[in-house]
This record gives structure tokens, sequence and C-alpha cells, in this order.
């Protein structure tokens, strides 16, 4: 998707990337399930920032799929900021000795959770949720622009991105 050369070129990238972050969230629920993060603790977290990626690329894959004049400015990396902010915001954990590191995850065993780590989770889902209404008010208004010309593929584009938000809420 990244490297593939097709008239959605710049769509597939925010795909690849999304999938690329899809990943590297899922390695974090490998690393619990196997105790992973026990023989890495210097791994622990850094599959969250992640997450605040889901809903920015999710959005601008969407919008550059049904808008291909679509131009990219720089303001526009200012929807990477959240993801920016918490690795700014966790830089202090990233470089705790690994004993800390594994004291904190036996909390974590033990049930005990954060506020912070319920406020992170608070936004995540209140960012994401934004994004997904975006990316369907773009649906919405590129439905309304093809009524008139639709194809069968460009049915099936829609249904598919209608599937994707689905699937996220």
């Amino acid at each position: 998707l990244l490297a593939k050369k097709s008239p959605n070129r710049r769509a597939n990238r925010f795909l690849g990337f999304l999938l690329f972050s899809f990943s590297m969230s899922i390695t974090h629920f490998l690393f619990v399930r196997t105790g992973a993060y026990h023989e890495f603790p210097d791994l622990l977290q850094t599959s969250f920032p992640f997450l605040f990626l889901f809903g920015p690329l999710f959005y601008f894959y969407v919008l550059l799929l049904t808008d291909r004049t679509h131009i990219l400015r720089w303001r526009d990396l200012l929807h990477g900021l959240p993801f920016l902010i918490f690795i700014l915001a966790r830089l202090p954990f990233y470089t705790l000795p690994h004993a800390e590191k594994l004291a904190y995850l036996a909390s974590i065993d033990k049930g005990e959770v954060g506020t912070s780590e319920l406020v992170v989770s608070f936004v995540q889902i209140l960012q994401l949720s934004c994004y997904l209404v975006a990316a369907h008010l773009v649906l919405r208004a590129y439905e309304n622009r093809i009524r008139t010309v639709r194809s069968s593929i460009e049915q099936i584009t829609l249904r598919l991105l209608q599937t994707g938000i689905l699937m996220f809420v």
C-alpha cells in the first residue's frame, strides 16, 4: 500500500499507515498475553500513541479516496499532535529504569488502573469518534456528488467505507 503505484496512491499510503498503527496496537495485546512485557519492559506503552493515529489516518484515507484532487497542507500535520503530545508526556515513563517499569506492570497485573490511563482512554475514544463522524460526513457529501453518475464500483467503495466506519464504532 505504501509503495504500490495506483490512481489512489495517496489514499493507499494513509491506509498503509493506518494498518501499521493497527499492527502496533495489536502487539500490545500480544505482549500482554505472552508476558513478553516482563522480559522487555522498555516496550511498555510504546504502542499506545498509535491509538491517536487511527482517527486522523482513517479520515484522510476517506477524504483522499473520495476526492483525489484534495491538496494536503502543512496544517494537516496538526492532526498528528495528540500522537506527539502523548509521546512527549510519556517520555519520563519511557526513560524509567527496568525495575520501575516492572513495578508499574505488576500494579497493572493486579488490576490497578491509574486515573491518567482512564483519561487517555477517554480522550482516545472521543477523538476517534469525532474523526468517524467527520469521515461519515465526507462520505455523505461524496455520495451526494456522485448520486447522478453513480457506478457500481463507486457503490462498492461507499459500502466498504461505511462498513469501515461501523467496524470502528
